[in-house]
């Protein structure tokens, strides 16, 4: 699977040719002056905090992956090793990274 995630930007806030239309936190602003000036209205900062915890998430995921397979890659070394039967094999391939099995 191709990992296409890095191609994901974040979005800039709204501007429009009407200013009273723009996100009062974009590069234009906003003209109408019923919106208050630091307040998103777009929904630019909403989606790229879900992105910046998207991001962080995979991070975390990538790191808990490559723990398990090279935790995986030692068990399979000592099983070939004649170091842990069979029993024991299957014992340690339901470890999961928190230590709960």
């Amino acid at each position: 699977m191709m990992d296409r995630s890095n191609e994901v930007q974040a979005v800039p806030h709204h501007v429009s040719e009407d200013c009273w239309f723009s996100c009062p936190k974009s590069s234009e602003g906003c003209c109408n002056p019923e919106t208050p000036k630091d307040k998103c209205t777009c929904g630019a900062d909403q989606y790229n905090a879900w992105l910046g915890e998207l991001r962080a998430q995979k991070e975390r995921l990538m790191s808990e992956v490559e723990e398990l397979v090279t935790f995986l890659q030692e068990v399979d070394d000592k099983v070939k090793l004649g170091k842990y039967n069979l029993r024991s094999y299957y014992l340690l391939a339901k470890y999961k990274p928190d230590g709960k099995t």
